[in-house]
């Protein structure tokens, strides 16, 4: 589980006004990472108090065809894929992707709790600083 703390980034769209934060979680796309990929995007999409754009990554060419398929499929998530695999590179073409007002990181391998955004948006905007 994880509390990361929100970045602020620069405001490209109007999408920002409906959701505020960019979740981005880089993966390999495994087999073996599907089940744990899953419980990370839901932890995400479901059990928050704001709108969030999640961006999803597939880093390198050791993808399970089937999961990369499967992501590509969705409509809830910005998908991306990097052929060359670097961790620091799926990171910042997630950030890359980012048009909300702050994003988080997020492992694939890490879930959030329920409304972490909520206090952390509270506190952002009541001191920018």
């Amino acid at each position: 589980m994880t509390t990361d703390t929100l970045l602020a980034a620069p405001r490209r769209s109007s999408i920002a006004a409906r959701c505020p934060v960019s979740v981005i979680i880089p993966t390999l796309a495994s087999a073996e990472r599907a089940d744990l990929l899953d419980r990370a995007m839901k932890s995400v999409l479901t059990g928050q108090d704001h709108g969030i754009v999640l961006i999803v990554v597939a880093n390198g060419n050791r993808y399970d065809a089937e999961t990369l398929a499967s992501l590509k499929a969705r409509r809830d998530i910005r998908f991306i894929y990097r052929e060359e695999g670097s961790p620091a590179g799926a990171r910042l073409a997630g950030r890359e992707a980012v048009d909300t007002e702050f994003f988080a990181p997020l492992d694939d391998d890490d879930e959030f709790l329920p409304g972490p955004f909520a206090r952390q948006l509270r506190y952002t905007r009541a001191d920018p600083a």
